[in-house]
């Protein structure tokens, strides 16, 4: 845990020195979360949630009615990014419990939610459940709220049932969770099934939150995809799959484990091959990976903490052996992140260790060619070590790949290079 949050103390500390120049690409799955805040909202029942959310890296942003500050409980003044008109389209919609009147008189709101939810998710925390229970989303479904709303939430819709021991009830895109603090589990529930297990872990971790029980909670209704593997097996289920409808990640991983319960590790394997050929990014999903051949006595690569660590201590030609070694063996293996090497590259040039920062941003660029960040690193460090020549061709090999990358125009003029 101590490295680890020296890994993180260092990252921000740092971070600032090249996220002003340019953004990795970004190439994990990354949903916008709606958390749709009404005046009067419970404030741990939309900031429990957005809390997990965002330390998830999910893009988590607060609407309302309108763009106006309004007040939370009674004392917490809270300003909207967004109101639900001009939002970016959400791929998850949260309504949390109190100021629900607010919604029954907007009918036009609630048709909104229901009109998003034909694609988005929604999770209900507490009695927001009353609200999409109100615009006819909840019935014939089994659900849940705050214990004082449960009689409300039977009168609310039609044939549900209103669960009273569930912290979280899942029905695939609606997921409906118990009183204000049950926010958090539906949250961390819905980042294992879309990020994998690990990544909620790391979260409930992070946030110190003891209580999570992922049984505590039901899954009523599996996704389309998850239904169909069960019934008639991977390549079936494949076939089914429509266009840019894929499975979550974390679905696809947490059926990985359930096979090495079982220790069908075939299967097992057989998922996640499925999986990364979906998401060859998708950096969670090796650290799965890593857990499930762990489990087979495999070997398992070293993980991208410790190889960062390994960079930062100066031991570069180390971490260059050990991902030749990896891609030895598992050649598409995903060793790190651009935005990990390249912030340990900067952490190198920073310390005057230019040459290392030079190798580090070469490896970077190796794995990420695709990127204009990697060389627009690679022309600051060469320019660094008095390298114009090979400065100017990597700012200018950032500009085919970007041509509004100003820093290398900048760096390019600079150097009199012709851009």
């Amino acid at each position: 845990m101590k490295s680890h949050l020296i890994f993180l103390i260092s990252f921000f500390s740092i971070a600032s020195l090249f996220f002003v120049h340019g953004q990795p690409i970004q190439r994990e799955l990354q949903l916008n979360v709606a958390l749709f805040v009404p005046n009067g909202a419970e404030l741990l029942d939309f900031a429990g949630p957005g809390e997990v959310f965002s330390n998830a890296d999910f893009n988590t942003y607060i609407i309302g009615f309108t763009d106006e500050p309004f007040t939370s409980q009674g004392f917490m003044k809270v300003v909207p990014n967004y109101t639900y008109q001009n939002c970016p389209k959400p791929d998850i919609i949260v309504i949390p419990g109190g100021g629900g009147s607010q919604f029954y008189r907007n009918p036009e709101v609630i048709e909104w939610v229901k009109k998003q939810c034909q694609e988005a998710m929604l999770l209900t925390v507490c009695t927001g459940a009353i609200v999409a229970a109100r615009g006819g989303m909840l019935d014939g479904l089994k659900v849940t709220t705050h214990y004082s709303g449960y009689e409300t939430l039977e009168q609310s819709c039609q044939n549900c049932e209103v669960l009273r021991d569930a912290r979280f009830v899942d029905n695939d895109r609606i997921v409906t969770t118990a009183g204000i603090s049950a926010g958090i589990d539906g949250a961390l529930h819905l980042v294992s099934r879309i990020k994998g297990k690990k990544a909620a872990e790391k979260v409930a971790y992070y946030m110190m939150y003891d209580k999570w029980e992922p049984q505590a909670g039901l899954v009523n209704k599996e996704s389309t995809f998850v239904q169909n593997y069960r019934s008639n097996g991977l390549d079936v289920a494949k076939k089914s799959v429509a266009s840019g409808h894929y499975p979550y990640p974390g679905e696809l991983s947490n059926l990985a484990w359930e096979h090495v319960a079982e220790k069908d590790f075939a299967k097992a394997n057989a998922m996640m091959a499925y999986c990364l050929e979906l998401y060859p990014f998708e950096y969670s999903m090796y650290e799965e990976l890593s857990g499930i051949y762990q489990t087979q006595g495999k070997y398992v690569p070293i993980g991208e903490e410790a190889l960062i660590d390994l960079a930062l201590q100066g031991q570069v030609d180390e971490v260059i052996r050990l991902h030749k070694e990896v891609q030895a063996t598992y050649p598409k293996w995903l060793l790190f992140r651009e935005s990990a090497m390249n912030w340990a590259g900067y952490a190198l040039m920073n310390r005057q260790e230019i040459e290392k920062a030079i190798q580090i941003f070469e490896l970077n660029a190796s794995v990420y060619p695709d990127s204009f960040n990697v060389y627009d690193s690679l022309g600051e460090a060469y320019q660094k070590a008095g390298f114009k020549d090979k400065a100017i061709a990597n700012y200018k090999k950032s500009l085919e790949l970007n041509p509004a990358n100003e820093n290398a125009k900048k760096f390019l003029e600079e150097l009199g290079g012709n851009h």
